[in-house]
């Protein structure tokens, strides 16, 4: 056996012995632990306050149709199927943030545990046989790891970033929403006159806006 034998086996035994110790280190570390990494904490509590949020809104909406039902149906039809399409899409949101929930606390230890694994497996079996199929596979599970292991933080970092301005207004809009909500409730214990209704105009704006 010559030199350049030796060097190739050598080197071959390297990449090899990297790619087992990354499978154990990703099936049996990364994948207990990397769900408490800061990064991933933080997505989690983001979701969280997301979700709060989404049902505060859920509420408010939920509540000022509700009292929308006082109004004469010329009032309160258009109102209440405006905030019959809203809770569609609030609910659209909830189902999205339960999925990248998933993502996180399922998600991730599943790509440490078996697709990272898997695909190192195939680039160590890729060495010896020279498959070029199992090079490419290797490489879409390792993108596909990548992306998964991505796109939540990233996801949350940018919603973040994008609606730090806004967040506050929301929480005055709902806040806004439930008084009047109190408020309606309150005016109709009383009778329905036009005074009833020259009350109640000036809340249902709250519900338009």
């Amino acid at each position: 056996m010559n030199l350049d034998e030796k060097t190739i086996k050598t080197v071959l035994l390297v990449k090899v012995s990297l790619l087992i110790f990354l499978i154990v280190i990703s099936f049996f570390v990364a994948s207990a632990k990397a769900t408490d990494l800061p990064v991933f904490q933080n997505s989690v509590s983001t979701l969280d306050d997301s979700k709060e949020m989404v049902m505060n809104v859920t509420k408010a909406t939920l509540g000022m149709s509700l009292v929308i039902t006082f109004l004469p149906d010329d009032w309160g039809t258009p109102l209440a199927d405006e905030l019959a399409d809203m809770n569609k899409y609030l609910v659209f949101m909830l189902g999205m943030i339960f999925v990248e929930s998933l993502l996180i606390t399922k998600g991730v230890p599943i790509v440490f545990k078996v697709i990272i694994p898997i695909a190192l497996v195939l680039l160590c079996i890729n060495l010896f046989m020279k498959k070029r199929l199992c090079k490419v596979i290797a490489t879409k599970l390792l993108a596909l790891s990548l992306v998964v292991l991505l796109v939540v933080p990233c996801g949350t970092a940018i919603s973040n970033w994008l609606c730090a301005g806004g967040m506050s207004y929301v929480n005055e809009t709902v806040t806004m929403v439930e008084e009047d909500t109190e408020q309606v409730e309150g005016i109709t214990e009383g009778a329905q006159d036009k005074s009833f209704y020259e009350k109640v105009s000036g809340v249902f704006n709250t519900a338009i806006e």
